[in-house]
């Protein structure tokens, strides 16, 4: 599976929890199947970088002030 199938797979099955930028890139987060997946978006050059599984530990570092944790 590509890059690009992976992030619309995750776009289609997947439940948006936040976003954020960080050094240039827009990162996108999806939750699926009980597991968090971060996609990284690189918008000057319209292209996503990578796609990567994310510990709970490490949405809550990085997300706690851009979405609601309680629902997690």
């Amino acid at each position: 599976m590509t890059i690009l199938e992976k992030a619309k797979y995750l776009f289609q099955k997947g439940e948006f929890i936040g976003d954020r930028h960080h050094l240039g890139c827009k990162k996108l987060l999806y939750s699926l199947n009980g597991k968090f997946y971060e996609i990284s978006y690189l918008a000057n050059e319209n292209v996503i970088d990578f796609i990567e599984s994310r510990s709970i530990n490490f949405v809550v570092k990085y997300y706690a002030d851009a979405i609601d944790i309680g629902n997690i």
